[in-house]
């Protein structure tokens, strides 16, 4: 099919700040939250013509709706596509890689980037999550796949107890829950979720990643002390001294530990370390 398809842009979220241009219809339903989708798509910051990351070289890629596994503009992007369509998205930093950006396996996005995709949905398929199974069950299910995944941390197993975690994550899915008190269950176990993946990610160094999944898990619980720490050491890893320092400083505010303390002090020599030697390259 040609271009002759082209739409006006469509707001995918009420403010705007992520934007659709179909340029290519498609055919068929849109996937819903638990469907397995495959996309092709390239990724461009908005402001540039250099592709910062693409498919074409990888293949197709494939991940499921709702997981909480790829940015939020390709999520909602995804959803609102027909199969074969192809589209052009516009996406404000907050549903890309946000203040942080990223810098991971040859992908580098700069800090509060906006960005611009071309999408392509190749396959489309509702998933087993998809059938209609109670909030009950998804919670049971759920919390036996983090159970799995912490007795994988506990042998140092980190990359499978990942793999259970993103289970669990894809099991309770994204939907609103009735009544609320089976939501706040959801939200909990969510926040936990993701703050046990940023140990893994931390331990397997993916320092990006596990910066990614404590906002996640804080978006969730804003006191977590857990992804809060976690948080501080990644970006203390990552070399962001001054931002670790802050991080740890707003952890100890919480939470007055030995660890906590440790880690802050620590960071803080480091910072005056660097400090001193800046001063000592011009000393007379």
């Amino acid at each position: 099919m040609s271009d002759t398809n082209t739409a006006l842009d469509e707001a995918l979220l009420a403010d705007g700040s992520v934007t659709k241009q179909v340029i290519c219809a498609g055919t068929g339903a849109r996937p819903e939250s638990g469907w397995n989708v495959a996309v092709h798509y390239d990724m461009w910051l908005h402001d540039s013509a250099t592709s910062i990351d693409s498919t074409t070289q990888r293949g197709i890629f494939r991940f499921e709706l709702g997981a909480g596994t790829v940015i939020t503009c390709l999520d909602l992007a995804a959803r609102s596509m027909q199969l074969g369509e192809i589209c052009h998205v516009i996406a404000a930093p907050q549903h890309g890689y946000g203040k942080l950006g990223l810098s991971l396996a040859g992908v580098t996005v700069p800090p509060n980037a906006k960005l611009k995709l071309k999408i392509e949905l190749v396959e489309a398929a509702p998933g087993a999550q998809h059938v209609t199974v109670t909030a009950s069950d998804r919670l049971t299910a759920a919390t036996a796949a983090k159970d799995s995944g912490n007795a994988r941390v506990s042998k140092s197993e980190f990359s499978a107890a990942r793999d259970s975690y993103h289970e669990a994550l894809s099991v309770l899915g994204d939907v609103a829950l009735d009544p609320v008190e089976d939501e706040a269950k959801f939200r909990t176990l969510r926040g936990q979720l993701w703050s046990n993946l940023a140990l893994c990610e931390l331990k397997l160094h993916n320092f990006s990643k596990a910066i990614f999944s404590c906002d996640k898990a804080l978006s969730y619980d804003p006191n977590n002390v857990k992804a809060m720490f976690r948080k501080g050491q990644a970006l203390e890893y990552s070399g962001e001294l001054r931002a670790a320092r802050d991080q740890y400083s707003s952890t100890y505010q919480l939470s007055r530990t030995a660890e906590v303390k440790t880690a802050l002090e620590g960071v803080k020599n480091k910072l005056g370390a660097s400090a001193g030697g800046l001063r000592g390259m011009f000393d007379s």
